[in-house]
């Protein structure tokens, strides 16, 4: 095991000398006695740890933008001293409104800084990291100080996990997630005064990290493995980890690892290099064309493959439970099936938060007997619940029991109290947008309808095939404020969005 020898900009070991002039800046009742000065600090590297690297691999130098949190005991709002000059070389100076009386403590970088109190900081640690050649990201790797003068001496908290892949294709994200359910990401507390090593704190964050590394993916060599670094706490991690490698082509390929995993801050843990091979539950298809002739996005999500749109279509397809193409069930209520291209059919219009384009993939709002094609003849008895309906051929409506499937496959990555967020758009929702880059199936809020429709920006509503009663059927609900996913029933009368899901067999 060696040290860490790459950090994307940022203060990891310096000394620092301080002038300083007064100011009477003075914020909050319990702030009141704290004297806040302009701090500049010289930030020199110390050992063996380094901040960016350049091309050598051995010249440490700071980057532009670099900044740390600073506090005291009395300031325990602390001060953001940020760098003025050095960029790119070995000595960089940092400046800031901070107490003028020590000890001091520390963080970089100064985004993560959530609380102070009692010589703790509490830190919140992101769910996805973004990659960055020859090392890891900036602004991932937390580190802290403390010291009873103005040269403090910066620490790592977490240590890296490295890992090395050889293949064809791109590579889009990488999740890493471990088995015994420790969180990898949320909120973290460490004392620096007794110790650099970070604890997990409150109930926040998941099991899983997912590095991205951008839209059109970093390449992978056939004969020459490409590292790629991620982030993590420090940890055991004695039953290993679950790794979903997923490419441009929204292709995945699992490994599992089964052995001792020990991270330690400040190290790096290398893994042993692996060749990948990218499967894909879609097949070869990226899109599926809908009886419209609309061209509908496909995503792999586990071992099932989903539409990344709601359904808009006015017609059955030609295999759908024998009815005649052209032919649907209407849902009674002429706006239920209109358009959300035309703003007017909805009552208060589109909402400014969601873009044109959006506002076109929110599809149509149908009730549940024109979803599954259910005519008033048959009996919910013998409905069997899995029914192509509304869907294209070689798709169904999904039932419940596939729905719990894709659930507790999020659910199970990214944990329950933040499942919705991996499932909802990272725009269009009226706050409290999720994280779709993660997994790709892109909900919309489309609100619902029951003659007018409402809730869009708020709700989306995803029919299943499942009936509960001859008056109900199951749907999941997500709500702008919530982060769980809820299954719920509702009456069948009720206008919601749909999704399918390919057929298997």
């Amino acid at each position: 095991m060696k040290n860490i020898i790459y950090t994307m900009g940022a203060v990891l070991v310096m000394l620092a000398s301080v002038s300083c002039k007064k100011n009477d800046d003075v914020k909050g009742d319990e702030q009141s006695l704290v004297k806040k000065v302009d701090m500049e600090f010289t930030a020199i590297s110390k050992g063996g740890l380094k901040t960016t690297v350049k091309a050598d691999g051995t010249t440490v130098v700071w980057s532009k933008g670099d900044a740390i949190k600073v506090f005291t005991a009395k300031d325990t709002q602390g001060g953001e001293c940020t760098l003025t000059d050095g960029a790119e070389t070995t000595t960089a100076v940092f400046n800031g409104q901070c107490s003028e009386t020590g000890p001091w403590t520390a963080i970089y970088p100064s985004s993560m800084a959530k609380s102070f109190a009692e010589g703790v900081i509490t830190f919140t640690v992101p769910i996805l990291q973004k990659y960055a050649d020859g090392t890891f990201a900036k602004g991932t790797m937390p580190s802290v100080a403390y010291s009873n003068t103005t040269g403090m001496e910066f620490k790592h908290a977490f240590g890296v996990l490295k890992l090395r892949f050889k293949g064809e294709g791109y590579v889009k994200y990488i999740t890493v997630t471990d088995k015994n359910g420790a969180k990898l990401n949320g909120t973290f507390a460490v004392t620096p005064k007794i110790s650099a090593v970070a604890t997990k704190s409150g109930d926040d964050g998941s099991v899983s990290t997912t590095l991205y590394c951008g839209e059109d993916g970093i390449a992978l060599n056939a004969s020459t493995a490409v590292d790629f670094w991620i982030v993590v706490p420090e940890g055991a991690f004695a039953g290993g980890f679950d790794i979903v490698i997923t490419d441009t082509d929204n292709r995945t390929a699992e490994l599992s690892t089964t052995q001792d995993n020990t991270i330690i801050a400040g190290e790096i843990k290398p893994m042993p290099e692996k060749e990948i091979v990218f499967q894909c539950a879609c097949g070869l298809k990226t899109t599926v064309k809908g009886v419209s002739g609309y061209d509908y996005p496909l995503v792999s999500i586990g071992d099932q493959c989903w539409m990344a749109e709601n359904v808009k279509e006015t017609e059955y397809d030609t295999e759908s439970e024998g009815k005649e193409k052209g032919v649907i069930i209407n849902s009674s209520w002429e706006k239920v099936l209109a358009c959300y291209e035309n703003p007017t059919n909805i009552e208060g219009g589109k909402p400014g938060y969601m873009f044109d384009e959006q506002w076109q993939k929110l599809g149509l709002l149908y009730n549940w007997a024109a979803v599954v094609g259910f005519e008033s003849t048959e009996s919910t008895e013998t409905f069997t619940g899995k029914r192509q309906g509304i869907c294209p051929n070689g798709f169904h409506v999904p039932g419940l029991d596939e729905y719990t499937t894709l659930k507790n496959f999020i659910e199970d990555r990214f944990g329950e109290k933040t499942a919705a967020a991996h499932i909802k758009t990272s725009t269009g929702w009226r706050r409290n947008a999720g994280t779709e880059l993660l997994c790709g199936f892109s909900a919309l809020p489309a609100g619902s309808s029951a003659g007018v429709v409402v809730n869009v920006g708020s709700y989306a509503y995803l029919w299943t095939s499942t009936p509960k009663s001859m008056d109900s059927a199951h749907n999941w609900s997500l709500y702008c404020d919530d982060t769980f996913i809820i299954e719920q029933a509702s009456s069948k009368f009720c206008a919601y969005s749909v999704r399918c899901i390919m057929n298997k067999d």
